[in-house]
């Protein structure tokens, strides 16, 4: 989950009931990378992202593990 959404390009990203290697990836809708993360979870993690250097706009946050790919929407305004 995240929060909030929309948001100023600072937001928190909450992933829970995951374990093991995953890969968190923020784009543009051009697929223009704006931030990787490699992360090893464990059940929860969270982090506060603060992107308001972005234009406003809409961005896809997409978390691949090993057997799952999940994309949401994120809103900057």
């Amino acid at each position: 989950t995240f929060w909030p959404n929309p948001n100023d390009g600072n937001f928190f990203i909450r992933i829970k009931g995951i374990t093991g290697d995953a890969t968190l990836r923020i784009s543009n809708v051009t697929g223009q990378t704006i931030s990787v993360e490699n992360l090893t979870l464990n059940d929860e993690w969270v982090k506060e992202f603060s992107l308001g250097n972005l234009a406003p706009g809409i961005y896809f946050v997409r978390l691949n593990t090993k057997t799952d790919v999940v994309t949401k929407q994120i809103i900057i305004k």
